[in-house]
């Protein structure tokens, strides 16, 4: 990918999500339009229900609107078969979890290589995955087990790993949920720095304010419908209409 940046390269047109639980139909999400440029580092917040995560799955090619439109650099997604949709997913898109999904029985080095091992790991890759772990600062605990890593750590490696293969964007569900208040203030620096030094474009869900204040904007939802978004600027904020796009 060769994005500029403030460049569009993902959006949502007036999405829907809706749900049936027997008789009563869930709405996830209700009629949500957002932009994501090129450089930017955003964040969803609201409160747990809110559909915060069911519009990052959205975005993340995991599931699909049940109307609306979702637009990959103005191509629509509803359109691409289940091939384009994996490609998409392995060459667009980083992934970072709240639960890290790290594999127990392997290192540092062969969890941040793990995609690539069924098929072979080339020397390239095995010096890219060192280096990246280095990015991470984690370049002394490349033959560590994830039993052998603090949970800031082991966040760093799922961070390396969603780096192999250099996305353009990086999505991650509460990144720092499972993380103590510095712990996750590290990790929130380090992405912040991993915008701004490497302009990876990244957006992040999480229901913690203080760990919100990191982004450039903050796109607040509530029961599936986007209140509005804040933009920060030197820690002040600015109220946008919630039509404007992001």
């Amino acid at each position: 990918m060769n994005e500029k940046p403030g460049e569009k390269i993902l959006e949502a047109v007036n999405v829907t999500k809706h749900y049936r639980m027997g008789n009563v139909t869930v709405k996830a999400l209700d009629g949500v339009s957002i932009e994501i440029k090129h450089g930017e580092f955003l964040v969803i917040m609201g409160p747990s229900g809110s559909g915060k995560s069911t519009l990052l799955h959205l975005l993340g090619a995991l599931d699909l609107p049940s109307s609306g439109t979702l637009l990959i650099n103005g191509k629509d997604i509803s359109q691409f078969d289940d091939f384009q949709l994996s490609m998409f997913r392995r060459n667009y898109l980083g992934f970072i979890f709240q639960t890290f999904n790290l594999v127990p029985t392997l290192n540092c080095l062969e969890n941040v290589l793990v995609s690539l091992l069924p098929s072979g790991v080339k020397f390239e890759d095995e010096k890219h995955a060192v280096e990246l772990l280095k990015l991470v600062e984690l370049g002394h605990r490349i033959n560590h087990r994830p039993n052998m890593l603090s949970g800031g750590e082991r966040q760093r490696v799922s961070i390396a790993r969603a780096l192999m293969n250099d996305p353009p964007l990086l999505l991650a569900d509460e990144p720092t949920g499972n993380l103590d208040s510095v712990s996750g203030g590290k990790i929130m620096s380090f992405l912040k720095d991993l915008n701004r030094k490497e302009g990876v474009t990244i957006l992040i869900v999480t229901h913690d304010r203080d760990m919100a204040l990191y982004a450039d904007k903050i796109i607040n939802i509530r029961d599936g419908k986007l209140l509005d978004v804040e933009v920060l600027k030197d820690r002040k904020i600015h109220k946008k209409h919630k039509k404007v796009m992001v």
